[in-house]
């Protein structure tokens, strides 16, 4: 638990200074520490899963928000199910084969 007494105190430090919505990034790629704005008097501070690119740079204009243990857990639960996968999958296929149909153009054939 003393490591997690640590861990929070540096959260607490790195966001003191932020702007409500900053990103702060951490020495993990990929998680960053949001702050947020004030729920009534406790400071509210939230990790967003956002993976980055070769250049380091979050892959998505905002990733997935998590405030609390509960949510991270019922997430990576519904991650890490089959069929989100497979779901994923399909859409990957329903996607290359729209591009291959219109000669690698960019564009939704309806």
């Amino acid at each position: 638990m003393e490591n997690i007494e640590l861990l929070s105190k540096d959260i607490k430090t790195a966001v003191e200074k932020a702007k409500m919505w900053q990103r702060v990034p951490t020495s993990e790629p990929g998680i960053f520490l949001i702050k947020a704005p004030v729920r009534g008097e406790e400071e509210h501070i939230m990790i967003e899963i956002n993976p980055i690119d070769v250049n380091g740079h979050p892959v998505k204009r905002r990733g997935i928000f998590i405030s609390n243990l509960n949510q991270f857990k019922l997430f990576k639960e519904i991650l890490n199910r089959d069929k989100a996968e497979t779901v994923i999958k399909a859409i990957d296929y329903i996607t290359g084969e729209a591009l291959k149909q219109n000669g690698d153009k960019a564009v939704l054939k309806i």
